[in-house]
């Protein structure tokens, strides 16, 4: 059987950063896997293996490899372990019975007093949610939303990064909040393992963890409402039961779908609708290529809550040809699009609108050969070659 070690957890301190690394050991290559931070963050750190035990979890039992791991975790993850199992084995998935977890044992968060609460924040519809409905109606302020660099901008795509991370400053500022950002290269290692649609809730929920020593709550925000959920990475189910003794993993924003999201929230928020990001193609540095099929379906939901034009996120207006060629077939597209449609039909509004989508979710229901072709190839750039053939054509103008 195969296995997956993690051995060498070690937290080191240079150049003004401080690093959670180890080493991994499986399938025949070792890998350096490393959590970055800035140095003023360093007393937020806590340095055991827990981060280790949720960000593989996922593909522990997807694919049923013996998880070693050379160091303590928190006793009350490792209890909820069993839990966490169940919500995957629901969703299909089917570990080797024989698989099994290894660590050096566990300990509780007795020693930890976090006193701040963070919120993962991307400039994404529902960051902004989680962020904005707090500010309104939470209770305690988030103090620290965290930045991910390594998640959905690769680490060599330097320009968008600092673009993002200055818009991300701006927001702060205006909001009185400090911004954790946070490099990594978890993601070019899950990658190899299983699909990122699976890996990010447990990479985030790891990230999470790595910062528990100083956050008492983090906030997870949600994908999807009540009514339109499906299996996914990240899931109310799943992500609270990475919580410890010391910190509390909320997974936020069930309540509304990302039309009610953008409409209640966005739409009344300046800085939103100017730094608003949404586009994962990241195609040739842009902030939002307005093109894919997210950047449109959210340009769609802004229109739906008349701020399109409001909004200085997008460059290029709403094409509705661009938006005919939406393929909504992925439930993960077209719960959204129907609730564009939904709320446009109950306003009486657009109705050029309200047709090409009627258009668009009736035409998902037939699949061509053509399309299975391309689907594959899809999934292949995606999965095992980071998008290059997509921004390859994009760059040049074909798709």
């Amino acid at each position: 059987m195969n296995s997956i070690t993690i051995q060498n957890i070690i937290t080191t301190n240079k150049h003004g950063t401080v690093a959670l690394s180890a080493d991994l050991l499986g399938f025949g290559k070792k890998k350096e896997l490393y959590f970055e931070v800035d140095e003023k963050y360093e007393s937020f750190l806590a340095s055991d293996a827990s981060i280790f035990l949720a960000c593989f979890f996922p593909a522990f039992a997807n694919k049923g490899f013996d998880l070693i791991i050379d160091g303590q975790v928190n006793a009350r993850n490792y209890q909820n372990l069993r839990s966490i199992e169940e919500v995957y084995n629901s969703w299909g998935f089917r570990r080797d019975s024989n698989s099994r977890i290894y660590t050096r044992g566990s300990f509780n968060d007795s020693a930890y007093s976090p006193t701040c609460i963070g919120a993962f924040f991307s400039g994404g519809v529902d960051s902004f949610y989680t962020f904005l409905k707090n500010k309104k109606e939470g209770g305690e302020k988030i103090t620290h939303l965290i930045f991910v660099h390594g998640f959905d901008i690769d680490l060599l795509n330097k320009a968008l990064f600092e673009e993002t991370s200055a818009r991300i400053r701006k927001i702060a500022e205006a909001e009185d909040v400090e911004v954790i950002f946070l490099r990594t290269n978890i993601r070019e290692i899950l990658d190899e393992m299983i699909s990122w649609d699976w890996g990010h809730g447990g990479a985030l929920c790891g990230v999470a963890l790595m910062l528990r020593a100083g956050l008492k709550r983090v906030y997870i925000p949600s994908t999807d409402s009540y009514e339109q959920l499906f299996p996914w990475g990240s899931h109310p189910a799943l992500d609270p039961l990475w919580s410890t003794e010391a910190t509390k993993i909320i997974h936020d924003g069930n309540e509304a779908n990302r039309v009610q999201k953008v409409s209640r929230y966005i739409a009344n928020s300046d800085n939103a609708l100017e730094h608003l990001r949404v586009c994962y193609k990241n195609v040739a540095g842009k902030y939002n290529c307005g093109a894919c099929e997210k950047c449109l379906r959210t340009m769609i939901e802004l229109r739906v809550a008349n701020v399109l034009d409001k909004s200085g996120a997008f460059t290029r207006p709403l094409d509705l040809r661009a938006v005919c060629k939406i393929d909504a077939r992925s439930p993960g597209v077209r719960v959204h699009l129907e609730a564009s449609l939904c709320e446009l039909e109950r306003k009486n509004q657009d109705e050029e609108l309200q047709q090409v989508l009627r258009d668009v979710l009736l035409k998902s229901e037939k699949i061509s050969f053509f399309r299975r072709i391309r689907d594959g190839v899809t999934y292949f750039d995606g999965a095992y070659n980071k998008n290059r053939l997509y921004k390859v054509l994009s760059k040049r103008g074909i798709i």
